[in-house]
C-alpha cells in the first residue's frame, strides 16, 4: 500500500512540475544485474548469502542461482534543474521464497542550491559504506558484501524526510545526510502459519557523513529508532500465553518481547582507492533492548589491480556483546503455571534471544575481471567458521543432523553488469 502511495505522489508531483517546465524534462533510465551460481559444501544447513533468503544453498540444493542473483532498474526524472525524482525496483529472492519485485527507491529531491537539498520518500538507508549502491554489485570489488557486517541489519530501505548538505573542508569535501522516518521489511518466517515475519523501525532518526579527500573516503553514521520484530512463532508460543497470566505475565512480556525496543546502529568506515591499490574496512555496532543481543562486526578487504584483473582478499567477523541470559522468568511464573510450563516459557524467550547470537567469521579470496565495458566476471571462495556461543552463525535452514558450530566453504561465480 505504501509503495503505491509513494508512486502516486511521485507521479502526481512530477506531472505538475512537468507542466511548468516541459522543455526541461529529462528522463534517464539505467539498470543493473547479477547472474551468479553459488555452491556450499554442506548438506545439513544452507548458506544464504544476503539477508532474508529463506532457502539458500547447501541443504536445499548444492548449487543455486537464487542466492546472489538479482536485477534492477532505475528511472530518474529531472523536470527542472533543481527538482529530481528517482524510482528503483529490484528483483531478487525474498523471504517468501519468491522473486516478487520491490521498490527500493522512490523519492523526490529538491535542491535549494548546489550545497543544500531536501529529499522525501524511500531511500537506501545509510547503514553502511556502500548503502547507496549496495544492490549494484558491479560497483563493488567483491562478489557480495561481507555477510557478518551487512547481514546484521535486514533492512535495505527506509521512508524518510532528510536534508543533504555538502561543504569543503581542508582540501576535501564533506557530505552529510540527516533525517527522520520509518522502515519496514519482511524477514524469514519463524512459523509455518505465515510466509514471513516482519521487522519495523519507528521514530527513526539518523545522521550519516562522509569525507572525501584524495584517494580516501571516510564515513561515520548512526541510526536510532524503536525496533519491533514480529516473530509469529515466539508470539504464539510464548507472548500470547504470557498475556493471559495477569500482571506478572504482562510485565514479563513487556520486558522481553521485541516491540518498540530502543535500538541503535553505529558504523565507521574508510576506503583507499589509488592507482592499483584498493583497501576498504568497516566497523559496526548494533545495540538494542529486550530479547535482542548487542553485536559488533567488522570487515576489511584489500585488492590490487593488474590490468583488467583485480585479485582481492577479505576477512570479516561478528561477535555478540554481553549475551542475553534469561534466568529469572521461570521462578516468577512457576506459581502461576507450574514448574514445567514455566521452564518452557523461559526457554522460548531464551530461544528468541539466541536467534540474534551470530558469532561468525569468514576468510575470502576472489578475483574480479572487467571482461567488457560495463561487465565484470567475479569468482569468490569463502571459508566460514562459526564461533561460540552461536550455534549456526548466519547460516540458515539447519537440519536435525547439523552439528553445532559447524562451518563450511562457499564458492560462487558471477557476472555483474550495468546499462
Amino acid at each position: 500500500m505504501f509503495d503505491r502511495t509513494i508512486l502516486a505522489t511521485l507521479i502526481g508531483s512530477l506531472c505538475v512540475a512537468t507542466g511548468h517546465a516541459q522543455e526541461n524534462t529529462l528522463l534517464h533510465l539505467s539498470g543493473f544485474g547479477t547472474v551468479a551460481a553459488t555452491h556450499f559444501d554442506r548438506n545439513d544447513i544452507d548458506f544464504g548469502g544476503g539477508p532474508n533468503v529463506m532457502n539458500g544453498v547447501g541443504r536445499t540444493t548444492s548449487t543455486s542461482f537464487g542466492v546472489d542473483s538479482k536485477a534492477g532498474v532505475q528511472l530518474r526524472i529531472t523536470p527542472m534543474a533543481n527538482l529530481e525524482a528517482t524510482v528503483q525496483s529490484v528483483v531478487k529472492k525474498t523471504p517468501r521464497n519468491d522473486w516478487t519485485p520491490t521498490i527500493d527507491w522512490a523519492n523526490i529531491k529538491y535542491s535549494v542550491n548546489e550545497n543544500i537539498a531536501v529529499r522525501a520518500g524511500r531511500i537506501g538507508h545509510p547503514f553502511f559504506m556502500i548503502s547507496d549502491y549496495r544492490q549494484v554489485n558491479y560497483a563493488n570489488v567483491a562478489l557480495r558484501p561481507a555477510v557478518e557486517v551487512y547481514n546484521l541489519v535486514p533492512i535495505n530501505s527506509s521512508d524518510v524526510i532528510e536534508g543533504l548538505f555538502k561543504f569543503g573542508l581542508a582540501g576535501g569535501q564533506v557530505n552529510v545526510q540527516a533525517g527522520v522516518g520509518r522502515a519496514d521489511t519482511d524477514v524469514i518466517r519463524s512459523s509455518y502459519e505465515r510466509d514471513y515475519d516482519e521487522v519495523k523501525v519507528r521514530k527513526m532518526a539518523y545522521v550519516n557523513a562522509t569525507y572525501e579527500i584524495g584517494a580516501w573516503t571516510l564515513r561515520a553514521g548512526r541510526t536510532e529508532g524503536d525496533l519491533s520484530y514480529d516473530a509469529l512463532g515466539a508470539r504464539r508460543q510464548v507472548f500470547d500465553t504470557l498475556s493471559n497470566l495477569g500482571s506478572t505475565g504482562n510485565r514479563i512480556r513487556n520486558q522481553w518481547e521485541i516491540k518498540d525496543a530502543k535500538s541503535s546502529f553505529t558504523g565507521i568506515g574508510a576506503t583507499y582507492d589509488q592507482g592499483n591499490i584498493i583497501l576498504t574496512g568497516e566497523y559496526v555496532m548494533l545495540r538494542s533492548e529486550k530479547a535482542y543481543n548487542d553485536t559488533d562486526a567488522w570487515s576489511i578487504l584489500g585488492g590490487y589491480r593488474i590490468g583488467k584483473f583485480t585479485p582481492y582478499v577479505s576477512y570479516a567477523a561478528a561477535k555478540t556483546k554481553n549475551r542475553i541470559q534469561v534466568s529469572d522468568v521461570a521462578s516468577q511464573l512457576t506459581p502461576l503455571v507450574g514448574a514445567s510450563n514455566a521452564a518452557q516459557l523461559q526457554g522460548g524467550i531464551q530461544a528468541l534471544a539466541d536467534a540474534s547470537v551470530r558469532d561468525q567469521n569468514t576468510s575470502s579470496i576472489g578475483v574480479r575481471w572487467d571482461v567488457y565495458k560495463n561487465m565484470a566476471l567475479k569468482a569468490q571462495y569463502d571459508h566460514i567458521r562459526i564461533e561460540d556461543p552461536s550455534t549456526q552463525g548466519f547460516l540458515i535452514n539447519k537440519s536435525s543432523t547439523y552439528p553445532t558450530r559447524a562451518g563450511g566453504n562457499a564458492f560462487a561465480v558471477s557476472l555483474d553488469f550495468v546499462f
